[in-house]
């Protein structure tokens, strides 16, 4: 199944330290899930209270067993049976969710909710995700392995995009600094649509360069996946719609999906070979087959939108001013003091009896 974007900045509507539905088809084989001790299934409403407010056990389970997944990918073997590594992942849940609860409850003191283009955004996201899967079976196997339900799904998207709102609302970026951002934007970023085909799993990409032009070799024109990407070449060069081909044959799920209109890319967002391409392209005009450690591409050079321009420069004032990093201290300010308390069963939580 196809699964890999290769474009490095703004990969959907996660902000960092998300988690995204990633896992393949598959199924857990749990009939029951949630917190079991000696074989026995215990029945919890609620695994935390922050301040009052009360954290599931679906959320908190869902935040738990991927950060469990995220520190065996860290440690290894050496994770397991090892009680200072477990103890250390809740830790990190803990304050993840603290955080989760706060900024749930200062948009609700600020009045900030979803407007109907946001909400929107959020049922296209699910819609897409969902779109993956061949089957709704499919579907629910691939939430299940990566601990979501939809519901919870579409509240993390939610969320997702009610922190970003407060987070411009607590550190606004000033006009200014957006202003300069802009003129960068214009001078210096470029929108592309963009089709990729990748290597055969028998392709040797050892010589391949991450920065510079590669030569279409002998390996190259006897591969199969080479003479489909001639194919559409000649395609596209009799007519045929690049966004349908994407849509068709691109091997960048994502981007096809999400972005079919093309994304706005600048030096070091991508393989600095597109970033090139897109730099020697008339607006409209189509590449020749490029190829990059990730396999084959055509690029395409799109015009830049007023609302391309404007949400890109707002994004790179934000980089710029530190704002996430502002948005951290505030945060932490706001949960230093916030009163936890835990359920009875807490302290038994382990990566063994969380299913």
């Amino acid at each position: 199944m196809k699964r890999k974007t290769f474009f490095m900045r703004g990969a959907g509507l996660l902000a960092a330290g998300m988690m995204t539905l990633c896992a393949l088809t598959g199924c857990s084989g749990e009939e029951s899930t949630g917190l079991f001790i000696d074989g026995q299934h215990q029945d919890i409403d609620w695994v935390m209270r922050v301040n009052g407010e009360e954290v599931s056990m679906d959320l908190y389970r869902c935040y738990y067993l991927n950060q469990v997944q995220s520190d065996v990918n860290s440690y290894g073997d050496d994770y397991w049976n090892n009680e200072e590594l477990y103890n250390q992942t809740k830790v990190v849940v803990e304050s993840t969710l603290e955080g989760y609860v706060e900024i749930l409850r200062q948009c609700r003191e600020r009045g900030i909710t979803l407007d109907s283009e946001e909400q929107a955004q959020v049922d296209q996201y699910i819609e897409n995700a969902r779109a993956n899967y061949e089957t709704e079976g499919d579907w629910q196997a691939a939430l299940e392995v990566t601990y979501f339900t939809e519901d919870l799904l579409r509240q993390m998207q939610e969320f997702t995009l009610l922190q970003q709102r407060l987070m411009e609302e607590v550190c606004p970026v000033s006009e200014e600094e957006v202003a300069a951002a802009r003129q960068t934007v214009e001078s210096d970023y470029y929108k592309v649509q963009h089709i990729l085909l990748m290597y055969p799993d028998e392709y040797d990409t050892s010589a391949i360069s991450d920065t510079a032009e590669n030569p279409i070799t002998d390996a190259d024109t006897s591969n199969v996946v080479y003479q489909q990407m001639l194919d559409i070449q000649s395609q596209l060069e009799n007519g045929a719609d690049f966004i349908q081909l994407e849509q068709e044959y691109s091997d960048d799920i994502s981007t096809a999906q999400n972005y079919p209109d093309g994304r706005v890319i600048t030096d070091g967002d991508t393989e600095q070979q597109i970033v090139d391409t897109a730099k020697s392209l008339a607006i409209g005009e189509t590449s020749g087959i490029i190829k990059t450690t990730y396999g084959y591409h055509i690029v395409k050079r799109v015009d830049l939108t007023e609302e391309d321009i404007q949400e890109t420069a707002q994004s790179l004032a934000a980089e710029e001013a530190g704002q996430s990093e502002e948005f951290d201290d505030w945060m932490y300010d706001q949960i230093m003091n916030a009163t936890v308390e835990y359920c009875d069963q807490y302290d038994q939580i382990t990566p063994d009896t969380m299913k």
